[in-house]
């Protein structure tokens, strides 16, 4: 197959000391077919690390190629276009392309924007045909499984700390707000939408419940026996002076079995929704109620001069609908606590033992187990708590996504049992706002978030917080600051002991290797990640071992180092060691990848706080 154009990536590269030693270019033309469907085959894939400076050529000697690039997520409004699709595409050019460009330069930070990893199938469109190609986006510090670790392990903690959250202050501020259950509109819903199904098959149960045939003995007159069988002859035997009356079985039915103790306790559930869900509509009603006679005015009228009329109209018509969804929703449920009560009601039920029990008979019923299905989606069910919109930007950096997910761990670990700080305000924490929008708020920057352990340890853990440069701009709740130009680390750990300021702790979460950190020996060559760290060690206060109404002198002296330990995370691509190591009495190196234990975070912080 004759390929109408080139394209070449030209991947900058560095060696192990981290020096750049220039781009390495490879020639990808002959990776494209014109067939939409083939395999994917690992020798013949597109590669590019992410996070590396890209560059490429592409050229189709001027015949209008398009490179397009949309399920990339990608977009850098210097080289790409829209076509009248609105897809986005490169075209062909006779210079090299920049892709991807680390820049340092504060007002084209945003110039850029970085692969996500991952594996895509991207196409060129050429003299009127269509050639494809699949994409690799290796990550750069962690493997592809890590790396969605990370991600699936921050969205779950988030979401999960939220519902609870938000389940327990709905409880505490009102436990007869049903609106608040987070499940029960949703669980209306559902059973409204299987109400058909449901009236089948409690009817089909309720007259032909599953049953077996089993023996009960009792003792009869020997003349009138008419099945004798092993256990009659055991009973003769031990009791020969026993002629006159038999211990003979007889064959009864019976339906005291797991499945329908199993059943029994689905409907009583389904019963209690549907009782639920008339009080939360009867609730609703007066709302919807209120909402049209302001509508309608005082005139009865529902048209406004401020309002045009057809809006007007469907207002009205959308109050109405509501109205009378309601009223059919109240006669669904009606009719199935209906169905419920007599199934509760029916002969047989009183047979039944109603205890937990293992119920391997659902699944051989499909009755049953449709039932039973319904029944754990109910009970599965549950109102999904948003994330703010920003979270799906930071996704789509690695380097976000692993600083975000130390912090998140970091969260953890103070919650341990061997460190056993509780979270009261920050953030997720003590946030009405949250619960009366199911969203949560983006981990901002400047966000802090206060532990206490009893009553005289407390820990604030702030998330990317520009220190101040100057003595008279802290407070007893941010009591450091630092004349340095290196000001912003990943995360703080302040402590308060007694109700007087400690220390604090500095953080950075570094996604690169640990020779891209640097040592004392790069300080005076480029060695920007060292410098930086080592600012953040000579952050100063005037609080270190004051209270809170203490006021600081205008002019003071440094007593007391306040950071005692500055702690770098970053993640480890291979197999190597994976021990903390303290470089020097101020920095500690830790090597943290999504496989780590939080055992490890947690001995860290424990290991500070008892050094001090």
């Amino acid at each position: 197959m004759v390929i109408p154009f080139k394209l070449i990536i030209h991947e900058k590269i560095k060696n192990k000391q981290q020096e750049d030693e220039g781009y390495q270019s490879e020639d990808f033309s002959d990776y494209f077919h014109e067939d939409p469907y083939f395999g994917i085959q690992k020798d013949k894939m597109i590669t590019i690390t992410e996070n590396r400076d890209v560059k490429m050529t592409f050229t189709a000697n001027n015949t209008g190629a398009r490179l397009y690039i949309d399920t990339l997520d990608y977009y850098q409004g210097m080289v790409c276009k829209e076509d009248e699709e609105g897809n986005i595409f490169i075209e062909e050019s006779g210079e090299q392309i920049i892709l991807f460009m680390n820049s340092f330069d504060k007002s084209n930070i945003t110039s850029y924007y970085p692969f996500i990893p991952g594996t895509y199938r991207i196409y060129i469109s050429c003299d009127g045909k269509r050639y494809y190609a699949y994409l690799k986006i290796k990550p750069k510090q962690v493997n592809n499984k890590e790396l969605d670790m990370m991600r699936s392990e921050l969205e779950e903690t988030i979401e999960n700390l939220a519902h609870v959250l938000v389940n327990n202050e709905s409880a505490a501020q009102d436990k007869s707000n049903l609106d608040n259950n987070a499940s029960l509109a949703n669980q209306m819903l559902l059973i409204s939408q299987n109400y058909d199904k449901l009236m089948g098959l409690i009817d089909q149960i309720k007259h032909s419940p599953r049953s077996k045939i089993t023996k009960e003995y009792h003792l009869e007159e020997s003349s009138k026996v008419r099945m004798i069988d092993q256990e009659t002859i055991k009973h003769r035997l031990k009791h020969p002076d026993m002629q006159q009356r038999m211990f003979v079985p007889e064959r009864i039915i019976t339906r005291n079995l797991p499945e329908n103790q199993t059943i029994i306790q689905c409907v009583k559930y389904l019963l209690k929704i549907s009782r639920s869900s008339i009080n939360y509509l009867d609730k609703v009603k007066p709302f919807i109620e209120k909402e049209r006679q302001a509508l309608m005015g005082k005139s009865g009228n529902p048209y406004h001069f401020y309002k045009g009329r057809q809006e007007s109209d469907n207002l009205a018509k959308r109050h109405s609908e509501q109205s009378e969804w309601i009223v059919q929703q109240r006669i669904t449920m009606t009719k199935l606590i209906n169905a419920f009560t007599l199934f509760l009601k029916t002969e047989w039920i009183t047979e039944v033992e109603v205890q937990s029990a293992h119920s391997p008979g659902l699944h051989l019923d499909v009755r049953y187990r449709t039932l039973f299905q319904l029944y754990r989606d109910l009970k599965n069910m549950k109102k999904k708590i948003q994330l703010d919109t920003k979270y799906a930007y930071a996704w789509k950096r690695t380097d976000k996504i692993y600083e975000m997910w130390c912090f998140i761990r970091i969260i953890k670990a103070l919650q341990t049992e061997k460190l056993g700080f509780k979270p009261v305000a920050g953030w997720i924490y003590g946030n009405n706002e949250m619960i009366e929008t199911w969203q949560v708020p983006m981990l901002e920057d400047g966000t802090k978030i206060t532990f206490q352990n009893g009553e005289d340890r407390v820990i604030q853990l702030v998330y990317d917080e520009a220190i101040p440069n100057k003595r008279e701009k802290t407070s007893f709740d941010s009591p450091v600051y630092t004349e340095f130009p290196h000001n912003r680390p990943d995360a703080r750990l302040d402590y308060y002991v007694g109700g007087n300021y400690e220390a604090s702790f500095v953080m950075d979460f570094k996604y690169r290797p640990q020779s891209a950190i640097g040592t004392v020996n790069d300080y005076s060559k480029d060695g920007y990640a060292y410098k930086q760290l080592l600012h953040y060690s000579k952050f100063d206060s005037a609080f270190v071992g004051k209270s809170n109404d203490y006021i600081p002198n205008k002019r003071g002296s440094r007593t007391i180092d306040p950071v005692p330990e500055v702690w770098v995370l970053y993640p480890v691509a291979d197999d190597k060691s994976t021990n903390t190591t303290q470089v020097n009495q101020w920095l500690t190196k830790v090597p943290y990848s999504p496989n780590d234990s939080l055992e490890k975070i947690g001995n860290l912080i424990l290991s500070g706080l008892e050094n001090l």
